[in-house]
C-alpha cells in the first residue's frame, strides 16, 4: 500500500468518525441528521465533555498529516466553541445539531491536504519544466511577422 493510499484510508476513517459524531442518524419524520455528539451532549456537562474529548482524538489523528499551526488552531477553536456552547442547557443541545464541529474539522484537514497536493504537483511541474527547457532554442517569429505585415499592406 502506497503512502497516498494509506493516507486516503486514514482520512476515510476520520470522516466516518466525524459522521458518527455529527450526522449519522436521521431524526424520525424530519430530514435532520444528528450524531452521537448531540445525543450524548444531552447529559449536562459530562456529555459535552466526553464528545469534546473524542473530537480531540480525531484532531490528534489529523496531526499525522502535519497540519499547519493555523489549521490546528482552527480545529481546536471549533471543538472549544462546540464544547462551550454545548454546556448551555437546551440551547447547547440545539446548537450541537447544527454546528457539526467534527465535520468542519475534517473539511479543514481535506482542504489543507488538497492545497498541499496542488502545490506539490505545481512544484514537480516547475521542476521538470526547468530541467527540460532548453534556453538555447529560440523561435524565429520573423516569418510570421512578415506575413502579418503583407496582409496589413494589402488591405
Amino acid at each position: 500500500m502506497t503512502k497516498k493510499e494509506s493516507n486516503a484510508k486514514k482520512i476515510e476513517t476520520l470522516k466516518a468518525a466525524a459522521k458518527l459524531l455529527d450526522s449519522q442518524f436521521t431524526v424520525p419524520f424530519t430530514s435532520y441528521k444528528i450524531g452521537l455528539d448531540a445525543i450524548i451532549g444531552m447529559v449536562p456537562v459530562a456529555g459535552d465533555t466526553v464528545t469534546s474529548l473524542i473530537s480531540l482524538l480525531i484532531m490528534y489523528q489529523s496531526f499525522r498529516f502535519k497540519t499547519s499551526t493555523f489549521t490546528k488552531f482552527r480545529m481546536l477553536n471549533n471543538i472549544a466553541f462546540d464544547w462551550a456552547i454545548g454546556l448551555i442547557p437546551f440551547v447547547g443541545d440545539i446548537f450541537d445539531i447544527g454546528y457539526r464541529s467534527n465535520v468542519k474539522n475534517i473539511n479543514l484537514l481535506c482542504e489543507m491536504l488538497e492545497k498541499e497536493e496542488k502545490n506539490r504537483v505545481k512544484q514537480e511541474t516547475n521542476h521538470s519544466t526547468k530541467h527540460h527547457a532548453n534556453p538555447m532554442i529560440e523561435v524565429n517569429t520573423r516569418p510570421f511577422n512578415d506575413i502579418r505585415n503583407i496582409k496589413q499592406e494589402s488591405s
